[in-house]
């Protein structure tokens, strides 16, 4: 290993070090220390470590073979380039580059495979294509920039770009890097965004995991124009405001813009100009849109695209628009209160561009106008779910045939009453690590939590790991419902939670901030309000660990937007007052026996339960919906059978998690 000391480096730095650059022309000293190295190191593996301080390059830096160059972290270790053009290039197979900081011309440039970049931030100007590029002049393999971030760069943060037609980039990973900024102030050109997955170059198996895209100039993250693109995978990451430019065109400035074989899942999209852009796209799955500028979700040339478990919620546009499209399947779609164009709030086909075939299973909220959907020059569509609206006409037809909506139910909002349902937290059927905690000031005394250090879930809440709390709870009728939870959030790094209500995939929940317990609203991320269209029946609200430490007394489920609990929650007490009624009063073997209880709500709110019945400490099925206003009573029933002579011990009291109370 050879030690390269900068110029401003300290005395102790200097001593250690094999060279020392001056702050003129520092290439010249780097380029000494990495040929010495190459040639003479000992050792598969070829370093050169970076002291702290400016190193000042105006030349080319060219990496060898099997060769790892680490600063002391981006904080501390800043190359700044003086140089029209100048790169940062890999000179064969192996190479490693980590943990500094690059400012003024330069890009680094991967053309080789095995490369490895982590821990560096580029903030550079607009005079080259990329701050990050891999440029092939042949087909590469096994590329990863890891905790890599471009800021405020006049060009792309990320991008693979053709040096040579044909070539093929098989296993390149962007994991937990970040694009913020570019191409803001100066930029290329006006096409600059923050990931650029390809340019004319064929991709196999690329994935972007656990990235962030946010004030970038065009897209978040967009796949570009590959040549060919197979097994792509986009995974929880987030864009925010990207979309800066309005190019008159409203296929542009997407959070995700998603092309070919490409799975886009657990993404989060906030306030872009367009959510989710997808063009001859495979699937989206269990992704989120806040407040998107123009779309959610724009689907064009698309054949048989999966859009899976995803939401749209107070789009200031539409909420789906898909034009050119066959057989699309769309399964638990949920658009809430999108503002429209005045006309239509979503649009399934244009003039002279419809969707034909397919199946659209949506769950939507709106007020009175304009029309929910808007079908144009379709065919053969299938639409099913529930619709919250007071529009008497909810979807129009223009030139469109063979559409089917007798599966899509459409109601009224609010035409129920107001339902309040309370659950105790520690009632929730727990999965591990989620444990059961003491708390005087806690509702009941107790609440759920996963200790601190048992296990964070930041990015991945499909995994079966991270403990979860599993409710199960009934509405009286078919209505949009909104979520409350009373929590503990004690710093930045326990303030939130995975949620999930039936299919609806699971959604991240930010807490406010406090170590005191507080009333949080279901949240989509951290802003907008989560409205769950539900059928009458029986539910479940599924919260899972995404950061361990967070802590969740009681759930809060009502159909009252303008319901905000305080203290230790709305009073709705519905309780079991007297004692079993057993008819007839000696049971026989094989014959039929009917079981009553009277039920009470001993709250000043109105609220709703399911009551169930135990035998022998086994709950039986059959659980009964019940809902009361405050100081109402009712009888509930039971049917059951003995085959066996005996005493039995028989409870019946409100069900919450696998549990009566």
């Amino acid at each position: 290993m050879k030690i390269v000391a900068a110029a401003d480096a300290s005395a102790d730095w200097k001593n250690q070090a094999h060279y020392v650059c001056t702050g003129y022309n520092d290439e010249t000293v780097l380029g000494d220390a990495i040929e010495a190295e190459y040639t003479g190191g000992t050792g598969p593996i070829k370093e050169i470590q970076l002291s702290p301080g400016t190193f000042y390059i105006a030349g080319d830096i060219v990496v060898p073979p099997d060769m790892t160059i680490w600063g002391q972290g981006r904080e501390f270790t800043l190359l700044i380039t003086t140089g029209d053009a100048t790169r940062i290039r890999t000179g064969g197979d192996g190479v490693t580059l980590s943990k500094f900081r690059v400012e003024g011309s330069a890009a680094l440039v991967v053309q080789h495979s095995g490369f490895h970049a982590l821990y560096i931030t580029m903030q550079v100007d607009q005079q080259q294509q990329g701050a990050f590029m891999v440029m092939p002049t042949t087909d590469l393999s096994n590329i990863t920039f890891e905790e890599c971030v471009a800021i405020d760069c006049g060009r792309y943060g990320f991008i693979c770009t053709a040096y040579a037609p044909g070539v093929v980039v098989s296993s390149m990973k962007f994991l937990r890097c970040q694009a913020i900024g570019c191409g803001m102030t100066d930029r290329f050109h006006n096409w600059v965004s923050g990931f650029y997955l390809s340019d004319r170059v064929a991709l196999y198996n690329v994935e972007v995991d656990q990235c962030y895209a946010t004030g970038n100039w065009l897209h978040g993250f967009t796949v570009g124009t590959p040549s060919e693109i197979l097994g792509g995978y986009i995974g929880s990451c987030v864009a925010e405001e990207n979309g800066i430019v309005r190019i008159p065109d409203d296929n542009q400035g997407a959070g995700f813009d998603v092309v070919g074989d490409v799975t886009c899942s657990g993404c989060y999209a906030k306030q872009n100009d367009i959510g989710y852009r997808a063009s001859c796209a495979t699937a989206l799955s269990q992704c989120v849109d806040i407040r998107s500028r123009s779309i959610s979700y724009r689907v064009s040339g698309c054949s048989g695209i999966r859009i899976e478990d995803c939401v749209s919620t107070y789009s200031e546009g539409y909420g789906i628009r898909m034009i050119n499209t066959e057989a699309p399947v769309i399964s638990n779609l949920h658009i809430i209160a999108p503002a429209g164009d005045g006309k239509a709030c979503n649009l399934i086909g244009i003039p002279g561009s419809g969707v034909r075939g397919g199946s659209i299973d949506i769950y939507g909220e709106q007020g009175g106008s304009p029309s929910f959907i808007k079908l144009t020059d379709s065919s053969d569509v299938t639409i099913t779910g529930l619709l919250v609206t007071t529009n008497p006409n909810p979807i129009t037809q223009v030139g469109s045939s063979g559409i089917s909506i007798s599966g899509l139910v459409v109601m009224g909002s609010n035409g129920s009453g107001i339902t309040t349902i309370q659950m105790e937290a520690e009632h929730a059927d727990l999965a591990e690590p989620m444990t059961v905690g003491d708390d005087v000031s806690a509702s009941g005394g107790r609440y759920v939590w996963v200790p601190d250090g048992a296990g964070t879930v930041l990015y991945r809440p499909d995994e079966t790991v991270g403990g979860t709390a599993t409710f199960v709870f009934s509405v009286p009728a078919d209505d949009t419902y909104y979520m409350w939870g009373r929590t503990i959030a004690p710093h930045g790094e326990s303030d939130s939670f995975y949620y999930q209500i039936d299919d609806s995939g699971f959604i991240r929940w930010v807490l406010p901030l406090g170590e005191q317990w507080q009333w949080a609203s279901g949240s989509l991320g951290e802003s907008g309000r989560a409205a769950f269209p539900l059928r009458v029946g029986e539910h479940t609200l599924v919260i899972k660990c995404r950061e361990d430490g967070s802590k969740l007394d009681k759930i809060i489920v009502t159909n009252d937007w303008d319901f905000v609990p305080d203290g230790s929650g709305a009073s709705v007490d519905i309780r079991v007052v007297e004692p079993i009624a057993i008819t007839p009063d000696e049971p026989e073997i094989g014959v039929l026996v009917t079981l009553t209880a009277t039920v009470t709500n001993a709250g000043d709110q109105a609220g709703s339960a399911m009551v169930g019945i135990s035998v022998d400490g086994v709950m039986m099925e059959g659980a009964v919906p019940i809902s009361l206003q405050p100081g109402e009573s009712a009888e509930v029933s039971f049917e059951m059978m003995f085959m066996a002579a005996g005493a039995k011990h028989i409870c019946v009291g409100v069900v919450q998690g696998n549990q009566l109370v």
